[in-house]
């Protein structure tokens, strides 16, 4: 590839190498998954130069080599050992970079939630505002059931099959025949099986609930 000087570059020398990332990865501030892989980078990088080293090594005791490429064996030899104990110097640190950037993500994953849990609390604040209002309407749907269910009785007094009138929630619910005679843990009777406490303590109010009446 040539730049615009006309100069051929290759891929590898486009590419920042791994040294430079590594001293980048201690100017800035690096995610965790970013380190994680520069840090198998790294270990790769000396696993690599280790077994460079073991093969300059052979290579330089071969007896049939001349004293110049002997000499040369043992420089990248050298050079792979240096390069060895260099990121293994590396990896070490990044491990510290990494386990800091863990703690550091976690923070921010905590101040994040806890933002989000304020901010729905607050919501739910207003929200709630409205309990009072539909708590009140509810009271009063069921203390209409009630007192009609009262008239229910009387009127049905004499009554035949075809002429008996069943109760409002009865109708309204779908339910069975036996509504309201026999107990049905699946559908209990909203009477009996409502419970609404009042919104906020009342001093003028020997009760804690709206419904039923007398709970106390």
């Amino acid at each position: 590839m040539a730049n615009t000087d006309g100069k051929v570059v290759s891929i590898r020398e486009e590419l920042r190498s791994l040294d430079d990332r590594i001293a980048d990865a201690f100017e800035g501030e690096l995610s965790s998954m970013a380190l994680s892989d520069l840090l198998r980078e790294v270990k790769q990088s000396s696993a690599d130069a280790q077994e460079a080293s073991k093969a300059a090594e052979v290579q330089a005791l071969d007896p049939k080599l001349r004293p110049a490429d002997v000499q040369a064996a043992r420089q990248q030899m050298s050079d792979a050992d240096f390069r060895a104990k260099r990121m293994d110097a590396a990896a070490e640190q990044l491990g510290g970079l990494l386990e800091k950037a863990k703690v550091r993500e976690a923070e921010e994953r905590r101040a994040k939630e806890y933002a989000k849990a304020k901010a729905d609390r607050d919501q739910l604040v207003k929200d709630l505002g409205e309990y009072e209002k539909h708590a009140v309407a509810i009271s009063e749907l069921l203390d209409r059931l009630a007192r009609n269910g009262i008239r229910l009785q009387e009127a049905n007094r004499g009554a035949t099959a075809q002429t008996w009138l069943y109760s409002a929630q009865k109708i309204a619910r779908g339910a069975e025949a036996e509504f309201g005679i026999q107990h049905d843990s699946m559908l209990p009777n909203l009477l009996d099986g409502v419970r609404l406490p009042n919104f906020r303590k009342s001093r003028t109010s020997a009760q804690g609930y709206m419904w039923p009446p007398n709970t106390y």
